[in-house]
This record gives C-alpha cells, sequence and structure tokens, in this order.
C-alpha cells in the first residue's frame, strides 16, 4: 500500500481503523474545556470535525458515493458523510465568488471548508 492509497478496495476490510485507548488526561482535559468560567466559555463539548482533501473522486461512486452519481453532485453526497473539507484548489488558484457561493449553499449549515493558502 502506498501512503493513504489502496492497489485494490478488497484490501479496505484488511486495515485496522480501531484508535488507540484515550490518554488517561484526555477526560478530565475535556471536562475542564466543557465547562471553563473564562471570558472564552464553552457551552458544548469540543466538536470533531472529519473529511477529505476533496470531493472530486469518480472513484467514489458506488462506493462513497451512490451508483451513477454525476460528478456535479458529488459535493451535496460529500457533505453528508463528512463535516469539513481541505480546499487543495485554493492553494493553485483562488475559485470565483460564484462558485465559493454555491459550494456554500450546497453544504450544510455547520459545514467547514479549510481552504489552503495559495502558493
Amino acid at each position: 500500500m502506498k501512503f493513504g492509497k489502496l492497489s485494490n478496495l478488497s484490501q479496505l476490510s484488511s486495515i485496522d481503523f480501531s484508535l488507540p485507548q484515550d490518554h488517561r488526561r484526555n477526560s478530565s482535559l475535556l471536562q475542564s474545556l466543557s465547562t471553563s468560567s473564562n471570558h472564552n466559555e464553552r457551552s458544548q463539548s469540543p466538536r470533531v470535525y472529519v473529511g477529505c482533501t476533496g470531493w472530486s473522486m469518480k472513484e467514489w461512486v458506488g462506493t462513497v458515493y451512490p451508483k451513477g452519481t454525476k460528478s456535479k453532485d458529488y459535493l451535496k453526497h460529500y457533505v453528508r458523510q463528512f463535516n469539513t473539507i481541505e480546499l487543495n484548489t485554493t492553494h493553485y488558484r483562488i475559485p470565483k465568488p460564484e462558485t465559493i457561493q454555491q459550494w456554500r449553499q450546497t453544504a450544510t449549515k455547520d459545514f467547514k471548508f479549510a481552504p489552503k493558502i495559495p502558493q
């Protein structure tokens, strides 16, 4: 397996995706963050964002995206499964405002776009 890539999707079932045991101090640290009484008080537990470096993966059609998904609908299906995206495209060029607005309208309200700084 090359880093981050499988040569065959059948290898996916042999990968151990389990996470290591939490560090013993994580629970108390997260609790202190959610009950902090300073001016940055948090009313909720910390939120974890999980995403990929793009949504334009034609290889995902039939596995991550429903069979028959058209490229124009990739983002619509991506935001149903992930809550953030690393926008690699912004590293190479700045998208048109209309494109960014279309992405925003397609995503859910709490979805986070994480653009890369341009070259």
